[in-house]
C-alpha cells in the first residue's frame, strides 16, 4: 500500500545522500526516485540541495531539474555558484530542463558573468533547449566579451545541426581573438573525426604500462599468462589507488577466487573512486553472466 511506498521512498532518500554507499548506487537511487512519479518526490529532493556533501547536492539539482520543480529554481540558482564545479553545471542542466523564463535568465545570466567554467556549462545547457537555447548560443558566438564568444563554442559543439558547423568554421577563421579562434578550431576537427573518442583495443595484461610500472616498484618484470595475472592480483592487493582502480577494470582476466575475494574487499574500501570501480567490475560480471558469491560478512 501507501505506507509500504512512502517507507521505500524514504529508503532510496537515504541511499542517495550516504556517502558510504557506491556513487552508481546512490545515481541510480536518484534516478528510481526522479522517475517513480510520485507527487511528493520534490519534497524528498529540495532538503538535499543544501547538503554538506557534493554529490548529494548534485543528484538533488539533476533531480529537481529533472522533474521541473519549480520551487527549487531559487536554491537552484544558489548552486550556480557552488564550490563544487560539478554542481555548478548540474545546476545549468537543471535550470534550462525547467525551461521558465525566470531559470533561463539565471543561466543567461552565468553565461554572461560567471567565471570561464561556469560560462561553458551555461552554453552546453544551453545546447539542449532547441526554443530558446539555440539562439541565445548563435548571440553568444557573435557578443563582444571573447569570454561568451569562447563559451559559445562549446555549447555549439553540442548542437547537431549544420548551421552550428557553419559558424564555427567561421570563428575559426575569422575571429580576432586567437582563443576563441583556438578553441573553434579544436571543435571544428573533432566534429570532422567523429571515431577520435571511440574505444580502442585494450592490450594484452603483460604490455600493460601501468602494469609494467607497478612491477618494477616490486622489483620483478611481467611475462605473458598466469605471471601477468598474479601481478594483476598483486596490485588489487598492494597498488596504489589508481592502480587498484587500473586493475579493477581487467578483473575478468585474472578472475579467480582470490581476485574475487580482493574485488570485494575493495569494494568496501572508504576510497570512494576505488569502491565505485570495485563496483562497476563485479557489476560487469553479473551482467556478463557470471554467478558472483553473496558478500561475507567479513569484509566489512
Amino acid at each position: 500500500g501507501q505506507a509500504w511506498r512512502n517507507a521505500s521512498l524514504r529508503q532510496l532518500a537515504k541511499m542517495v545522500q550516504s556517502a558510504t554507499t557506491p556513487v552508481i548506487l546512490r545515481c541510480r537511487a536518484a534516478v528510481a526516485l526522479s522517475t517513480s512519479g510520485e507527487p511528493d518526490v520534490a519534497r524528498l529532493f529540495r532538503p538535499l540541495l543544501n547538503a554538506d556533501d557534493h554529490l548529494t547536492r548534485q543528484l538533488a539539482v539533476l533531480a529537481c531539474g529533472y522533474i521541473k520543480d519549480e520551487e527549487s529554481i531559487r536554491v537552484l540558482t544558489e548552486r550556480l555558484y557552488d564550490t563544487s564545479p560539478a554542481v555548478q553545471r548540474a545546476a545549468c542542466l537543471a535550470l534550462v530542463n525547467i525551461g521558465t523564463e525566470a531559470s533561463l535568465e539565471q543561466v543567461a545570466g552565468a553565461l554572461l558573468h560567471g567565471d570561464d567554467d561556469l560560462r561553458k556549462a551555461a552554453a552546453e545547457a544551453f545546447s539542449n533547449h532547441p526554443e530558446e537555447g539555440y539562439p541565445l548560443l548563435k548571440d553568444g558566438a557573435a557578443i563582444d566579451d571573447l569570454l561568451v564568444r569562447r563559451a559559445a563554442v562549446f555549447g555549439l559543439y553540442r548542437v547537431d545541426e549544420p548551421w552550428a558547423y557553419e559558424i564555427l568554421s567561421q570563428m575559426q577563421l575569422d575571429d580576432e581573438q586567437w582563443v576563441v579562434r583556438a578553441a573553434a578550431t579544436q571543435a571544428v576537427e573533432e566534429l570532422g573525426n567523429p571515431n577520435a573518442h571511440a574505444p580502442r583495443p585494450r592490450g594484452e595484461l603483460h604490455d600493460l604500462p601501468w602494469l609494467i610500472e607497478f612491477a618494477s616498484e616490486k622489483g620483478m618484470g611481467v611475462t605473458t599468462g598466469k605471471p601477468a595475472q598474479d601481478m594483476l592480483k598483486l596490485a588489487l592487493k598492494e597498488g596504489s589507488p589508481e592502480q587498484k582502480i587500473a586493475a579493477l577494470s581487467r578483473l575478468s582476466e585474472a578472475l579467480d577466487s582470490e581476485s574475487l575475494d580482493l574485488a570485494y574487499r575493495l569494494f568496501y574500501s572508504e576510497e570512494q573512486d576505488v569502491q565505485q570501480a570495485a563496483y562497476l567490475a563485479l557489476w560487469d560480471l553479473s551482467r556478463g553472466g557470471f554467478d558472483l558469491p553473496a558478500p561475507a560478512n567479513g569484509y566489512h
